[in-house]
């Protein structure tokens, strides 16, 4: 007898009740998992909108289930359970970037020429020091930016000096800058510009695996909750 021939004769022998308490035990594990994948997407990424958040569910499938519900499961069917992320629309937002930060990768910009990092300056402080970005992009900055190119492949965004007379600058015998002299400065006083973003070419993203972590977990669980269901059923026949 094969497990599943074994869970036919089980299904026609509890009239149903085994596979009702199968989907209410999973529908449970299902919740742990979108409970823990929130909690490690949370604790693992800086949130600014929290559309990743809201976007991971747990779910229960079964094959063969009829289309919206009508009609009866195909004898044998299995149960599909898990926890997914990304792909749905929280306020008009579709969550594209759930699986680069649940894998890691390499981004590079696509319509744009740059990819934008915050830095501090421009970032909320949180306990444990700055957490998220409190503008989307530079064009949000209330104040206009200049452009500071570096070297290929990186620049930076700085705050543009209002009101400054330009000063001369005396001329300095050719020697190698220092690695606090190669951050951008301001030809008019020579101080150093406050970078408030950086600006690069491709950057990458390390695995959060706040999904992966989340399933196996529960996952973990799951053998000793279907042996109590399977027990129950057996007692009952």
């Amino acid at each position: 007898m094969t497990p599943r021939q074994l869970a036919d004769r089980l299904q026609l022998a509890a009239g149903g009740a085994l596979r009702a308490e199968l989907e209410r035990r999973l529908r449970g594990t299902a919740m742990n998992m979108e409970t823990a994948g929130k909690r490690n997407a949370r604790a693992r990424m800086r949130v600014r909108t929290g559309n990743l958040r809201n976007s991971i569910g747990g779910f229960v499938q079964a094959e063969g289930a009829p289309v919206a519900g009508i009609g009866p499961v195909q004898s044998g069917a299995d149960i599909l359970v898990g926890v997914r992320a990304g792909g749905v629309f929280i306020q008009g937002t579709e969550v594209v970037y759930a699986g680069i930060q649940e894998r890691g990768g390499t981004i590079r910009p696509r319509r744009v020429k740059w990819l934008a990092i915050p830095t501090a300056r421009v970032m909320t402080a949180g306990p444990e020091g700055p957490t998220t970005a409190r503008y989307a992009s530079p064009r949000d900055y209330p104040k206009p930016l200049r452009f500071v190119p570096l070297r290929p492949g990186l620049a930076a965004l700085v705050e543009a000096p209002q009101g400054r007379r330009r000063r001369p600058v005396r001329p300095q015998r050719p020697r190698r800058p220092t690695r606090r002299e190669r951050r951008p400065r301001d030809p008019s006083t020579r101080r150093e510009l406050a970078v408030l973003w950086w600006l690069v070419k491709q950057t990458t993203i390390k695995p959060k695996w706040f999904l992966r972590d989340a399933f196996q977990q529960e996952a973990a669980r799951v053998p000793a909750r279907l042996e109590t269901v399977l027990r129950s059923a057996l007692e009952a026949t």
